[in-house]
């Protein structure tokens, strides 16, 4: 009955440590410029609480739409005050229309890839539009059709003097 008991209290102190979740670091990241344009340089700014925090990796892609290039940025952030990490990051393509950024972080001998909560920002356009903006204007479009429609209109009046 003993050995039953025993057996009981080990079997059910393996099961409640199972449930036992590491809380990990938790963090909060903002840009300077806090809308940024392609090809721009941006500063991200981390602040990281939660445990003994001894590397930080902020990792970035740019995107265009769907599409995410496959070389990015994995580097190591700069602690610049407890709990504060900067790093200036600048990007390349001038297709992007988004970024998507994200840490890993190393606290208390463990890593935290924070990948599948990642953070997404729209880029703003050089013409000040969201990088995800879908009206592609031609400049001088306007101007054409407005000559043709002259062009016509001179054309028709022609036409009815001769007659």
């Amino acid at each position: 009955m003993k050995k039953i008991l025993i057996a009981t209290i080990v079997f059910l102190s393996l099961f409640a440590s199972s449930f036992i979740v590491a809380a990990g670091p938790t963090y909060d990241i903002t840009l300077d410029p806090s809308s940024p344009a392609p090809e721009s340089t941006i500063n991200f700014t981390a602040e990281i609480s939660g445990g003994t925090i001894s590397k930080v990796y902020l990792v970035v892609k740019e995107c265009k739409d769907d599409f995410c290039y496959t070389e990015g940025f994995n580097v190591s952030m700069d602690k610049v005050a407890s709990g504060q990490y900067e790093k200036e990051i600048k990007l390349t393509h001038s297709e992007a229309n988004n970024i998507e950024y994200w840490l890993v972080i190393n606290s208390d001998g463990t890593w935290y890839d924070f990948q599948e909560n990642y953070a997404q920002k729209d880029l703003k356009a050089a013409n000040g539009n969201s990088g995800n903006s879908n009206s592609k204007k031609t400049p001088g479009f306007e101007l054409i059709v407005f000559i043709i429609s002259i062009a016509i209109l001179l054309f028709i009046t022609r036409q009815k003097r001769v007659k």
